[in-house]
């Protein structure tokens, strides 16, 4: 069951700050040094301004100083802009304290490859066009490719199942088209599978800061907490609590 805490008071200056916000710290240290988990969520919720962002700062240099692996992901980095970018996000500040996913790491490193090439094809492609409509079908090729998910919209009239035939007749094969035009799946799984061999053997801290500004990502979120390792702890932070009630009972 989550825990919630709301800090809606905003303090005065940074040492009022760090008064109030004493019995989370007590809190997170009790959950970080805890033998079990008895809550693998911890929801740190309320206006903006309030010290959240630092709070979860502050929890992360706490996390390494007690040599506990722990990783920061905030919705208002501009290279998190994807679901996949999050566990990126994730994955290069664990391989920091030398906590490595290796299942993760070839699948999301094969990802990017395939996505020189594709943007190398699309790029001949966009030169040799004749016509208006072939080179905005090559430049939305190299502007979509690298998205999530399925394909929104056309390719210059051209539907997703073109696209998939043509980059079969490129020489992709069916998984790398996966992997390309929808990576979550493959790569969510990877990365839980990686990390819960780590978890098995000790605790493990994700966190997400500035939640409200993930609020696509909902769904994706809800689900990975559900399927975490027992021993991985879950902060996150950000302006409302979580409604995951409906979905997710109790």
């Amino acid at each position: 069951m989550p825990q919630s805490t709301n800090l809606s008071v905003e303090p005065q200056g940074v040492e009022a700050y760090y008064t109030n916000v004493e019995h989370l710290r007590d809190l997170f240290n009790q959950m970080l040094l805890a033998p079990s988990l008895s809550k693998r969520l911890l929801i740190i919720h309320g206006v903006g301004g309030v010290g959240k962002s630092s709070l979860l700062r502050m929890f992360r240099l706490h996390c390494k100083g007690v040599r506990v692996p722990v990783a920061l992901a905030s919705g208002d980095d501009p290279d998190v802009r994807s679901t996949v970018d999050v566990l990126a996000e994730w994955a290069d500040e664990l391989k920091a304290q030398d906590v490595k996913l290796p299942s993760f790491a070839k699948d999301y490193q094969h990802r990017r490859a395939l996505q020189a090439r594709v943007d190398s094809e699309a790029s001949k492609v966009a030169k040799k066009a004749g016509t208006a409509v072939a080179k905005t079908a090559a430049e939305t090729a190299l502007s979509t490719i690298p998205g999530l998910g399925p394909i929104l919209g056309k390719l210059g009239g051209v539907g997703v199942e073109a696209l998939m035939d043509w980059l079969l007749g490129k020489g992709f094969t069916k998984p790398d088209v996966d992997l390309l035009l929808d990576p979550e799946k493959r790569l969510t799984d990877d990365f839980l599978e990686d990390l819960s061999g780590i978890a098995s053997t000790q605790r493990v801290v994700l966190m997400l800061d500035t939640y409200e500004q993930m609020t696509t990502y909902d769904n994706w979120m809800r689900e990975c907490a559900q399927r975490l390792h027992p021993n991985v702890l879950l902060v996150i932070a950000g302006r409302e609590m979580v409604n995951w009630d409906r979905l997710w009972p109790g």
